[in-house]
């Protein structure tokens, strides 16, 4: 979510939108009171503010620096409790294969733009907008596979979307 603005235009990016789509999902899914912690790069997490002054904070201004894991919004640590895909360890061998695959064409052929990573995003755009159930992302992931051609990189289940996600410092649920 930290490639805000296009180069090219200064427009606010699409790939930005679908990041704040699911940090709101999270940012109010447990929250009792109207306000949430605002984590732009001015508020710092540090002062609570309703839904619609945070998004235009984010518009405006942007995450604070270094806001990868939004532990403040409903997300977990690693070691809390939480059994899903460990990461390798960033800039080893295996993450930077993992993120040439993840970037790269979804299979060969195909419209340039669509990478797994793409895929990936608009699923989980899906699931946060219509709060879609891990079962049935898992079904959609399934028929996806069976419809895309041989050699395909799409994740194959659920845990290996969770890993994709993960690598880009996006919530996995």
């Amino acid at each position: 979510m930290y490639k805000r603005l296009d180069p090219l235009n200064h427009d606010v990016t699409d790939e930005f939108v679908r990041g704040l789509r699911s940090f709101f999902y999270f940012a109010q899914k447990d929250e009792k009171s109207e306000a949430i912690l605002c984590p732009c790069s001015r508020c710092k997490n540090k002062k609570r503010r309703d839904a619609n002054t945070v998004r235009h904070h984010l518009y405006a201004k942007g995450f604070t620096d270094n806001y990868y894991l939004w532990t403040s919004h409903g997300e977990t640590v690693a070691g809390e409790g939480s059994t899903s895909a460990a990461l390798p360890e960033a800039g080893s061998k295996r993450y930077l294969e993992m993120l040439a695959v993840a970037k790269g064409p979804l299979y060969e052929g195909c419209k340039e733009g669509l990478s797994p990573l793409s895929m990936i995003i608009e699923l989980w755009d899906i699931k946060t907008t219509y709060d879609l159930s891990e079962d049935c992302v898992e079904a959609m992931l399934e028929l996806m596979n069976e419809y895309l051609p041989q050699g395909h990189k799409a994740p194959k289940s659920l845990y290996e979307a969770e890993i994709l996600i993960k690598l880009f410092g996006m919530p996995p649920n």
